[in-house]
């Protein structure tokens, strides 16, 4: 398996844990909706939270994603954040709306709120099976 093989089960309905870096040092992780670019890991996280204020400290993340036909088999990844995009017309969170839940963000009647869109560079990666 390659990179590319991450990122072919990325643009599947995955969801990879991401863990960030608190201020004490002490990891913090959370489940999320992932996405690529191709190249990149891509993310949306509501502005207000925790990991955003980690990653405004420290942009280094951990990844892990498992396969939802063989969960033995996962990828972690040791990664950066290089990029952060204001989604402010959620247009990004709009298209992940539609991949996990068949539909758009707002016809759900789901607040707009700030959210990020993070562009992750992928520095490390490891498999497993």
């Amino acid at each position: 398996m390659t990179a590319r093989d991450f990122h072919d089960l990325l643009r599947q309905k995955t969801h990879v844990f991401v863990t960030t870096i608190m201020g004490d040092g002490s990891p913090h992780t959370t489940m999320t909706w992932v996405d690529t670019d191709g190249d990149h890991a891509l993310i949306n996280i509501p502005a207000a939270t925790l990991k955003a204020r980690n990653l405004s400290r420290d942009p280094r993340v951990s990844l892990a994603v498992a396969d939802p036909r063989n969960p033995r088999h996962y990828f972690a990844a040791r990664a950066t954040v290089v990029a952060t995009t204001d989604d402010h017309d959620m247009t990004h969170f709009d298209h992940l709306a539609n991949k996990y839940l068949g539909t758009s963000f707002a016809a759900l009647g789901g607040a707009v709120h700030e959210r990020l869109v993070l562009t992750i560079r992928i520095d490390s990666l490891h498999e497993a099976s």
